[in-house]
């Protein structure tokens, strides 16, 4: 009897992730290399945990207001032209 209670603590006490809902926008003079683009996102609560990348590096976010997340891209120099992907992942 003992074990089953402890287990049923246990259990309710795991960890629940709600889904989340993301809005994404960017902010940039011109979208070439060598320009700074500002991504903003706005999750549907505050996430426990946010991250991105895009050129196969990290990106760190910082409070932009009370609802918003903001980073900071760079566009290297020797990026060539085309599309590329911005990967961000968050949980609540």
């Amino acid at each position: 009897m003992k074990a089953w209670l402890v287990a049923v603590v246990f259990g309710v006490a795991a960890p629940v992730h709600a889904e989340l809902t993301l809005e994404l926008s960017h902010r940039a003079r011109e979208v070439h290399p060598g320009e700074i683009v500002v991504l903003e996102v706005r999750p549907s609560e505050d996430p426990v945990t946010l991250s991105a990348s895009a050129f196969g590096k990290s990106l760190r976010f910082f409070r932009g207001g009370s609802d918003a997340w903001v980073a900071l891209l760079g566009i290297d120099l020797t990026t060539e032209p085309g599309s590329y992907d911005v990967s961000v992942h968050a949980t609540a």
